[in-house]
């Protein structure tokens, strides 16, 4: 049941590491459905062609946004290399590490923390005569994905028993299970 878990995590923050790669590197966080015009964080279109942006196109609420994209992308990364090597320890040990449960989540949220801010900096940019892009909705999926994955890493730290794993708990004290009685 660990190496499950652990893959679930893993498969969890593989998702949101793909949004958030996804919502930086497009460039349809925003359009103007009357002009064609489309814009990223790191290019803009009109109809047809993509132009990259210059300094002067950028405003100090565009930096703050990209920046925080930027660093929940490395975030997003670290928290997924944390969660390989915990399926990775789960399948060799067949059982879970207490310090890779909070590790994963602690990474997860902060992750989760670093998008939010990114996310609310770009809605309030791109809150008036624009209609948000799928890249936009890519970068609200990954904070969502990151706080679940936050949320259910406190969850199984505290001790909380899903109802999943008491059903499935094997009725030996030696087994991999008794680790969750001594949290």
């Amino acid at each position: 049941m660990t190496q499950l878990l652990a893959h679930i995590f893993t498969f969890f923050t593989l998702g949101a590491f793909a949004c958030v790669v996804t919502s930086l590197a497009t460039p349809h966080w925003a359009s103007n459905p009357d002009t064609g015009f489309s814009t990223g964080l790191h290019t803009y279109c009109n109809m047809s062609r993509c132009y990259p942006y210059t300094k002067e196109d950028k405003t100090g609420a565009f930096f703050a946004g990209a920046f925080f994209v930027w660093c929940g992308v490395f975030a997003a990364f670290f928290a997924l290399s944390v969660n390989v090597a915990w399926s990775y320890h789960a399948v060799k040990q067949h059982d879970t590490n207490k310090v890779m449960v909070v590790l994963n989540a602690f990474t997860s949220g902060v992750s989760g923390l670093l998008i939010l801010v990114a996310m609310i900096v770009l809605t309030i940019l791109y809150s008036t005569h624009y209609v948000y892009g799928y890249s936009y909705y890519c970068g609200w999926a990954a904070f969502g994905i990151c706080s679940f994955v936050c949320l259910l890493g406190v969850c199984i730290r505290a001790g909380f028993k899903l109802n999943f794993v008491s059903r499935f708990r094997p009725k030996r004290e030696d087994s991999p299970w008794s680790d969750f009685d001594n949290w």
